[in-house]
């Protein structure tokens, strides 16, 4: 019995010096919730400015247009510009596309592409001209529209599409690939 009287002389003790009730109740509960401030417009937009930076790529790709390529793209947001091309003596070729990012990270990025290409080759017909003393050559060329799905796992790409195209090849309009590796520069200026 004394240590009930004494429990209940320390509550007392305890209520009486201001220390607060701690138990939950709904009405604490809502008070609580209507502290918190709405996000603003602003500060949604700059997170997603965040998620998808500005910058530049260059890498260095097998495929189409030209056998080896040289890559360069340049992302604004989640739009890009992109130019694919080399120039060889035998083989030679150019696309330039445009690019929307669906999702972007260090690691992994997808995006869908369009381009507008062309390429030009040099074969050796196997006829020898007597007058010149040189083989014949046959020049095959190609312009095309292609569609592409571009994903990238930290510095490799791989670029699988279809092409729709007019031309001297033999597969004007066909599976469209570019496989290799690629850079990404950081742009801090924009």
């Amino acid at each position: 019995m004394s240590l009930l009287i004494a429990i209940s002389l320390i509550l007392s003790s305890l209520v009486a010096h201001g220390q607060e009730d701690r138990s939950i109740t709904p009405e604490k509960v809502s008070a609580e919730v209507t502290k918190e401030e709405p996000k603003k417009v602003e500060e949604v937009n700059e997170s997603t400015k965040e998620k998808y930076p500005n910058y530049h790529v260059l890498g260095m790709g097998i495929g189409f247009p030209s056998g080896l390529n040289v890559t360069y793209w340049y992302w604004r947001g989640r739009i890009g510009f992109k130019i694919v091309g080399m120039y060889f003596d035998s083989l030679h070729g150019a696309q330039v596309g445009l690019s929307y990012k669906l999702s972007d990270s260090f690691r992994h990025s997808n995006h869908l592409n369009i381009y507008y290409g062309g390429a030009s080759g040099k074969d050796d017909t196997g006829n020898f001209n007597t007058d010149t003393r040189e083989f014949e050559q046959s020049s095959e060329d190609i312009r095309y529209v292609a569609f592409t799905y571009t994903y990238s796992y930290k510095r490799f790409f791989l670029e699988p599409g279809y092409r729709i195209g007019s031309g001297d090849f033999s597969d004007n309009t066909g599976f469209h690939w570019l496989f290799g590796f690629r850079y990404r520069f950081l742009s801090f200026l924009d």
